[in-house]
């Protein structure tokens, strides 16, 4: 499917959450059910599914490259955040929260379909490579940093413990599958209701993310300014900065463009939830969210057309 189509329709199940919230099909509470299910059960499904079918044993090992590019790319990010942060003349809780909201992406509901659309399913160990680094500065970062500044919550490794998430679980069992050269058979009625629910993942983590744009209200210090920096530096101008230092360390194409979009995602919207859940700067967290979500249908087709040029 063309990334034009992918996005077409990513407007419209937007629209659809949005809707279903506006109209009361659906309540608030339940989009912690919706991502949830996208995270914990259908995200895991097309890993599992997908990887052993597009990616070997060669393609694992030689993008250990990717994982230290992007280890690297995501603290340069988390830099760049905190040096936008202080020319908006943020401090405190606001700082903290615009740090992640520019450093990392939402990788695991957009990133993963959008850059398949893109780049077609040989990116797809790559998106899980660099998934892997995405969850590190989650857990060891971004989850510090949703406290309020004066709760003495630090990074630290026991953080770490975190990430067995079951995408991460998945991810796992993925590689180990490929190095033994293991595939779910295709004719199995297992192997047919796995792919049923992977192919829900999408779909439902757009519906969600369409609802939390609709519960979004909006006071006299939203924080707009800082939102729309985010989506000039993190969503244009990073993603080409990215893919230029890619190309000339001599990566491949289709790790360079990888690399490049995943910098070109919207913010986090994890950090929306543990924010308010952690009593940080919740709003902000969620106006940044929703408008480099919902910017995002417009600053993708102009990365890639841009990424396609250079290439």
């Amino acid at each position: 499917m063309e990334v034009r189509q992918q996005l077409i329709q990513i407007g419209i199940m937007m629209l659809m959450g949005f809707l279903g919230i506006r109209l009361r099909l659906l309540r608030e509470s339940s989009l912690d059910a919706l991502a949830a299910y996208a995270m914990k059960i259908a995200m895991p499904c097309v890993l599992i599914y997908k990887l052993p079918m597009v990616s070997s044993r060669e393609t694992v090992l030689s993008s250990v490259r990717v994982f230290v590019f992007a280890f690297f790319m995501y603290g340069v990010m988390l830099l760049a955040g905190w040096a936008c942060g202080k020319l908006c003349r943020y401090s405190g809780d606001r700082l903290r929260v615009h740090m992640v909201q520019t450093g990392i992406g939402n990788m695991a509901i957009i990133g993963f379909p959008m850059i398949a659309a893109a780049l077609g399913d040989a990116a797809t160990i790559y998106v899980a490579i660099i998934f892997l680094v995405d969850q590190i500065y989650l857990y060891l970062v971004a989850y510090p940093l949703s406290f309020p500044a004066e709760s003495g919550v630090r990074m630290n490794l026991a953080m770490l413990r975190r990430m067995l998430s079951p995408m991460v679980i998945a991810l796992l069992a993925a590689v180990a599958m490929i190095f033994l050269n293991l595939r779910l058979p295709e004719d199995s009625i297992i192997t047919a209701a796995i792919v049923n629910v992977a192919n829900s993942s999408q779909p439902v983590s757009i519906v969600f993310v369409g609802g939390i744009v609709a519960g979004l209200r909006l006071g006299r210090n939203a924080g707009l300014p800082g939102a729309a920096m985010t989506v000039v530096v993190r969503m244009l101008v990073m993603p080409i900065v990215v893919f230029l230092a890619a190309d000339a360390l001599g990566f491949a194409v289709m790790e360079s463009k990888t690399l490049a979009l995943t910098v070109a995602l919207p913010s986090l919207i994890s950090m929306a939830i543990m924010s308010r859940a952690n009593g940080s700067d919740c709003e902000y967290a969620t106006v940044n969210t929703c408008v480099t979500t919902v910017c995002c249908l417009g600053t993708l087709p102009v990365v890639i057309g841009v990424l396609n040029r250079l290439a």
